[in-house]
């Protein structure tokens, strides 16, 4: 037992802080891929059971994957806009006060993505 200092916490790196370079590399494009389709960093760092704050660390500290991260973020805030408009399309007066928090938020989501 290391008392409540937490000097055994310390020495343990999160699980995905790990992985190899190459196992990093197929995430990465499996996020860019998936931010071209409409869905964000956490959307697939959640189906891939990974933690999006590691990930979005690992584009960060690579000069080729912060510049291809710049190159697809518009391209995610043009999938967002289109998402708001088929919202839009398909409400119903059932559905107008939810889809109106959705297509806010998707609109707000897409300028932040493609300003």
């Amino acid at each position: 037992m290391t008392g409540g200092t937490g000097e055994g916490k310390a020495a343990r790196k999160p699980r995905s802080a790990s992985k190899p370079r190459d196992e990093q590399a197929a995430i990465v494009a499996q996020v860019f891929e998936g931010m071209t389709n409409g869905h964000t960093v956490a959307d697939t760092c959640r189906r891939l059971k990974l933690n999006p704050g590691t990930v979005r660390q690992w584009i960060a500290k690579d000069a080729d994957w912060t510049a291809e991260y710049q190159r697809v973020r518009p391209l995610l805030g043009a999938a967002l806009a289109e998402e708001a408009i088929r919202v839009a399309r398909e409400s119903t007066t059932q559905t107008t006060a939810m889809d109106r928090v959705l297509i806010e938020t998707l609109k707000w989501a897409a300028s932040k993505s493609a300003p």
